[in-house]
């Protein structure tokens, strides 16, 4: 009997820290650079801070950056200044409050693109770089909070026994970690970014019945990385992969039967999934 266990919206605080040194230099050189009324302004805007300052937010939260956004433009409103220094404001004031809830992959990359705002010479252009840079944001942060997850996941695996781990990046939006323990069963793992975070994970070749107690072990050491999620569900499968990668790996190999005069039949196969028997 195997095991399955999937997670549903996840989120994580395990990076903080080494977000803050990725993201807090950048807001600081854009500031040292910017223009004095967007850095009065900015200080404006950011006497009070958000609850929970060092929690890093799941990918599904970022509407929070949006609504920051929108509160910082009746504050910057406020101070009676022009169109677009009121937007320039606003946008800067947004990432400064959060620099401690996301991770940032390229803080070169969003260095440039906030220096753009502040460069930014009309309204029309200020709104264009605002957004290009939040998508930006979002979009790194997204795909780093992901990569930490999947580590976290890694991790989690090699402590229950899985030595040998790898992490395949599928493509944008799915990474695969394949887990192996010494006795050749397998746990796979697959971090799902196409809508929100979720991690669906699967036990192979267990026919003992330990499979529960690994994957509840398993689950422990996901929490110790500090992974939460919304909804959290485990189910038995009853020895059936669930997951088209569970499945392709269990799948059994094919057997051929050849004689002797096939050799030359045989030296070809041996690079091919095909367990040969030779009479």
């Amino acid at each position: 009997m195997s095991q399955e266990l999937y997670y549903t919206r996840v989120a994580t605080v395990r990076e903080t820290q080494q977000f803050q040194r990725n993201f807090g230099p950048v807001i600081a050189q854009v500031l040292n650079s910017a223009p004095v009324e967007v850095v009065t302004g900015v200080k404006k805007c950011c006497k009070r801070k958000r609850v929970k300052t060092k929690s890093v937010l799941a990918p599904t939260e970022l509407n929070v950056i949006q609504t920051d956004f929108e509160k910082h433009i009746a504050v910057a409103q406020e101070q009676k200044q022009v169109a677009e220094t009121q937007l320039k404001v606003a946008a800067i004031a947004t990432l400064v409050k959060s620099q401690e809830n996301l991770m940032v992959s390229s803080p070169s990359v969003v260095a440039e693109s906030i220096q753009r705002i502040i460069d930014a010479p009309t309204v029309q252009e200020t709104n264009k770089e605002i957004k290009a840079t939040f998508k930006e944001i979002k979009s790194q942060h997204t795909q780093s909070f992901a990569a930490n997850v999947s580590v976290a996941v890694k991790e989690s695996a090699i402590a229950v026994g899985f030595r040998e781990v790898k992490i395949v990046q599928e493509n944008l939006n799915l990474t695969r970690v394949i887990a192996t323990n010494s006795s050749g069963q397998n746990l796979i793992a697959e971090v799902d970014t196409s809508s929100q975070v979720d991690i669906r994970t699967e036990l192979i070749g267990y026919t003992d019945g330990s499979c529960e107690r690994v994957i509840r072990a398993f689950d422990d050491e996901l929490s110790v990385r500090g992974i939460t999620t919304k909804v959290k569900k485990q189910k038995a499968t009853n020895g059936v992969p669930q997951m088209p990668y569970a499945q392709k790996l269990a799948k059994p190999k094919k057997i051929v039967r050849r004689t002797f005069d096939d050799e030359a039949a045989i030296n070809e196969n041996e690079a091919q999934s095909v367990i040969t028997i030779k009479r």
